[in-house]
């Protein structure tokens, strides 16, 4: 149980990390983050955006993966996520 929770605590850590990057690169108040307006703003990596956005949004949920362990999977979000931000960064927009 104690697991879960941290588990559940990392995914909304992911998800905060995700939108309060998003809404201070694009000037957007917290409550306007989301996947379809960031994906209209960002010219690239639309189809990772996206998916990050949908799966951290379904783990914070208690929707749960197919793929392997949890803990196997928040390694791979949080590199994906990391990975994207940096390429974000580089963006012009």
């Amino acid at each position: 149980r104690q697991r879960q929770m941290c588990i559940r605590d990392s995914h909304e850590a992911l998800w905060k990390a995700l939108t309060n990057y998003f809404g201070n690169r694009l000037n957007l108040p917290a409550g306007d983050v989301t996947a379809e307006v960031v994906l209209s703003r960002i010219p690239q990596n639309n189809e990772t955006i996206g998916d990050l956005f949908d799966t951290i949004e379904q783990r914070r949920y208690g929707i749960d993966s197919n793929m392997g362990s949890p803990k196997d999977e928040m390694k791979q979000l949080l590199k994906t996520l990391t990975a994207t931000l940096k390429q974000c960064e580089r963006m012009k927009l």
